[in-house]
């Protein structure tokens, strides 16, 4: 073809000349053996191509990663896991004014690492986390990570679990333990300084 560009092969790189190519004026014409041009493309990446954007490339970032940070209680927890509930409060801009965005993790699962947090409610979140700290590095916008030790019980059910009204002489240990593995309710415990403390003697702000 004269004055024009033929291309070998209806593959991605083919495919991605011939693009160029015509974009730039040329004539093109792909030759392909196969019935279909481009059909290992559609097959790939969950039918959502493999062919990466070539103008423009958004900003990478780590996603599906552990996070790090102290534990409750400080060296008790690593390798203990559980069913736990998880959002992240990021800060975001909408309309040129800041907000706070609310995100839940779709999946429970929560394991403490020797430095900080894993599972699949950490991962499914953890990106929001690393987005934000990445490109926002001041201290007021970081994340916020928080978490429902058991999924089955809801804010007033934690405040009903530590009413004196059940029993006042129990102790805030004990109590937690009924709900939470033993060595995170200690942990718990030894980071609010309420190892030996009693139900009865706990405040109304100390039970929120």
């Amino acid at each position: 073809m004269k004055g024009g560009v033929i291309v070998v092969g209806g593959g991605a790189a083919g495919l991605t000349a011939a693009y160029f190519a015509a974009k730039e004026g040329a004539k093109v014409i792909v030759l392909e053996r196969m019935k279909e041009a481009g059909k290992k493309i559609l097959m790939s990446g969950g039918a959502r191509c493999n062919v990466l954007p070539t103008e423009s490339l958004n900003p990478l970032y780590p996603s599906l990663t552990p996070l790090r940070g102290p534990h409750p209680g400080n060296a008790q927890l690593p390798g203990l896991s559980l069913t736990a509930g998880v959002s992240c409060e990021v800060p975001s801009l909408s309309q040129g004014k800041s907000k706070i965005n609310r995100i839940l993790a779709n999946r429970s699962g929560f394991m403490f690492t020797h430095h900080g947090y894993t599972g699949p409610s950490i991962l499914d979140l953890s990106h929001h986390a690393v987005k934000a700290l990445e490109f926002d590095t001041e201290a007021e916008n970081r994340p916020k990570i928080y978490i429902n030790w058991n999924t089955d019980m809801s804010e007033s059910s934690w405040r009903d679990a530590l009413s004196p009204s059940f029993n006042g002489k129990d102790t805030v240990l004990s109590r937690l333990s009924l709900h939470l593995p033993s060595r995170l309710a200690a942990a718990i415990c030894e980071e609010c300084n309420m190892q030996d403390r009693r139900i009865a003697e706990l405040k109304k702000e100390e039970r929120t």
